[in-house]
């Protein structure tokens, strides 16, 4: 793994000369997190039924490889590093984690002109990477439609039995999905002959790009090309994905680059990098390490904005011994299976970016995901002048 990132030389030095502190593998020690990995999304396919049938019979639940119910997170315990050199890099105090946004008021002053509704046919099936509250209800399926459109910050989605509309009130079923604890949810099938009707409620902090595609012109160089376990990730069909751009990352209001920099930002993904994240969460807890990383970038504090967004990340090349300014554009990238999840680190309970794009940049330095696929921490130099 010899070219790598880095932040303060000094902080470096104490890490690496604390490392049995910090090193971690893949089978260390960590914490249960609520997320899921991308890795294995769940679909589900409902049962139709026929006008008189009584009770609706509920949705079933498979998967196309065991399901991961949970994943895990390191942090880094950072407590005996009081006497560290850190330089113009302060080592935080030791405190709590930090707060996340209630789920419930993560919408409450969200600007209204940037939800999008949309009604889709479809097969009754769809994918996802966890699932929230699905709150199955009898009774007017127009009355359920009003609901759903009037609590955007609630509900992701609301999906019934299309030929209901013509069956008596008291005989319609439709199901409403919650917003909170949804994560990645898409409908698949979709087609004019979809059995089924799917409505979405979706936010677009950012507006979207035609075809969802990023313009050639604020492309990296990296994105098109990049691999993981030696498959090409990106095609005409199965895209990168653009953060708060109504592709199901990032669609919050909260969305940012770097807000209050923590250990408990990082959501590792389906890359086998934990050794590499163990690394990153060292360093978020010094103050103004991470910014440190993202300097080079023009009105960091703004980002993202509307337009296309690039990010130059100073890392360390071990092999020069040289600071080396890697430009990477917006896009992240998608797993190959095209369910449109993300590959890599997930953004931040409270919509920071900075892990994911942090972690493009050292994938591109280091010529690929693979290249940073099983590793150990000691190995990985934390440097910045």
């Amino acid at each position: 793994m010899g070219n790598c990132l880095s932040a303060t030389q000094d902080v470096a030095q104490d890490l690496i000369r604390k490392g049995n502190e910090i090193t971690t593998h893949c089978e260390s020690k960590s914490f249960e997190k609520k997320k899921t990995t991308p890795s294995t999304a769940t679909t589900t396919s409902p049962v139709r039924l026929s006008s008189g049938n009584g009770n609706a019979t509920r949705p079933v639940s498979t998967t196309s490889s065991p399901a991961v119910k949970t994943k895990t997170k390191t942090k880094t315990n950072n407590n005996n590093n009081n006497n560290a050199k850190v330089g113009k890099v302060k080592a935080k105090p030791p405190n709590p984690t930090k707060p996340v946004a209630a789920k419930s008021n993560e919408y409450a002053d969200a600007d209204p002109s940037r939800w999008q509704f949309s009604k889709e046919l479809f097969s009754g099936s769809s994918s996802f990477v966890s699932m929230g509250r699905q709150e199955e209800v009898k009774g007017s399926i127009v009355r359920g439609e009003a609901q759903f459109k009037a609590n955007p910050g609630a509900y992701i989605a609301m999906t019934y039995q299309t030929d209901m509309l013509n069956w008596p009130e008291d005989q319609q079923v439709y199901t409403l999905i919650h917003r909170s604890g949804t994560q990645g949810y898409k409908p698949t099938g979709i087609s004019k002959s979809g059995w089924m009707t799917v409505l979405l409620n979706t936010y677009q902090r950012l507006p979207p790009f035609k075809n969802n595609e990023l313009p050639m012109a604020h492309r990296d160089k990296y994105t098109d090309n990049m691999t993981h376990n030696g498959r090409k990730l990106h095609s005409k069909n199965n895209k990168p994905i653009l953060p708060g751009r109504g592709m199901g990352c990032g669609d919050t209001p909260l969305l940012k680059i770097i807000g209050d920099v923590d250990p408990s930002d990082i959501h590792q993904g389906a890359v086998g990098d934990c050794w590499l994240l163990s690394g990153i969460s060292s360093l978020a807890e010094f103050d103004g390490a991470v910014k440190r990383l993202f300097r080079k970038t023009p009105n960091m504090d703004q980002m993202p904005m509307d337009g296309p967004n690039k990010y130059t990340i100073t890392l360390w090349d071990l092999a020069t011994w040289k600071e080396v300014d890697i430009v990477v554009d917006e896009r992240l990238c998608a797993t190959p299976d095209g369910k449109g999840h993300l590959l890599g680190a997930k953004p931040s309970e409270d919509g920071e970016l900075w892990v994911c794009y942090l972690e493009k940049a050292l994938a591109a330095h280091c010529g690929g995901f693979d290249k940073i696929t099983g590793g150990q921490c000691s190995k990985f130099s934390l440097i910045d002048d």
